[in-house]
């Protein structure tokens, strides 16, 4: 089976536009473990405020 090199979650931000309660445990997480993690602006935004992307990234197998 073959295993995603990239994960994005879109938007950061829960239905009451506050930021998401589990963001920063899943950083923390994945950092850990060696993965690569950035939040980019995306030009769309699907409610106020909710225009950022996580992106989880590894370059080992």
């Amino acid at each position: 089976m073959t295993r995603p090199k990239e994960v994005r979650i879109f938007p950061l931000i829960t239905l009451m536009w506050k930021h998401s309660q589990y963001l920063d445990e899943i950083v923390k997480y994945y950092t850990s473990k060696g993965y690569k993690i950035d939040i980019e602006k995306v030009e769309y935004e699907l409610q106020p405020g909710g225009n950022k992307m996580l992106k989880i990234t590894r370059d080992f197998i």
